[in-house]
């Protein structure tokens, strides 16, 4: 939702509404897609939102492995002047995943999670699930901490708990979930269960900065995007093309510099992007 107006509380609000495909972990899978060839696993619902999900993945080129129970998740994001976004979020079927056929990870090297997977639902005792076995055949496991409000809520001792059962090669945080994780002080005093993580810190216009376990910190500048209109899933895009250039063995650098150029793709148009380059 693009507000033209300030929201007025209890009135009606000039704006212009735009139903885009959503989902943090899949806006990640689509900005990757066009780089390497790119699985989605998920639930959705038994509802025509749910097909506008598979087959809007599969335009992707994308090899979607659904399953399938409930009600679509929905999430509503009003996005002001400024192009900042507030969400509105109901799960509905994505916290709804469970015994995934361990086939689905056949040749998966890096499987790539949300904070918001482990916040309700089998969903939350399944990632984890997968990323051990993920980490069982040799692949790389990476998460993103999503939301600020989200990690409030779901305790910040037991969002480390658990990471410390993940054990994630990489972890994605903008500034505001950075400064309530407080991972300047984590990456200098690491857990053992963090000790070989990469933390990735996404600033917005500012420098990214890398924290590799070695303890030299790379910055990497941001380049200048003109007409911002929607952050909606400018994050997901920067993941997508990280990943993706981390597969291909590229550096640390390399990889910021191909996920600020598919970012940028997407802070100009609604949502995630309805087309990435490639």
């Amino acid at each position: 939702v693009w507000l033209a107006e300030p929201l007025q509380i209890g009135s009606d609000t000039k704006g212009d509404v735009h139903i885009t495909r959503g989902g943090s972990a899949a806006n990640v899978a689509c900005a990757a897609a066009g780089l390497v060839p790119t699985r989605f696993i998920g639930c959705v619902g038994t509802d025509f939102l749910g097909d506008l999900v598979a087959s809007s993945l599969e335009e992707f080129n994308i090899d979607v492995r659904l399953q399938r129970r409930g009600s679509t998740g929905v999430v509503v994001v009003l996005i002001d002047d400024d192009g900042e976004r507030t969400m509105v979020p109901s799960r509905g079927a994505s916290a709804l995943l469970c015994d995934v056929d361990p086939d689905w990870l056949a040749d998966v090297a890096v499987l790539h999670l949300t904070a918001y997977s482990l916040e309700s639902g089998t969903t939350a005792s399944e990632v984890v699930r997968l990323a051990r076995l993920t980490h069982k055949s040799g692949g790389l496991v990476t998460i993103d901490t999503s939301s600020s409000a989200v990690l409030e809520k779901f305790g910040i001792d037991r969002f480390f708990d658990s990471l410390s059962e993940i054990q994630p090669d990489v972890v994605f945080a903008n500034r505001q979930e950075w400064d309530v994780l407080s991972l300047t002080e984590v990456v200098v005093d690491r857990p053992a269960a963090l000790e070989s993580t990469v933390f990735v810190c996404k600033a917005g216009a500012d420098p990214t900065t890398v924290h590799p376990p070695e303890g030299t910190v790379i910055t990497v500048p941001v380049p200048h995007v003109d007409g911002v209109l929607d952050t909606t899933g400018a994050g997901d895009a920067f993941a997508g093309g990280f990943l993706a250039r981390l597969v291909e063995g590229a550096s640390w650098r390399e990889c910021c510099e191909t996920g600020h150029a598919i970012a940028a793709h997407v802070l100009t148009r609604p949502g995630a992007g309805s087309t990435l380059p490639t």
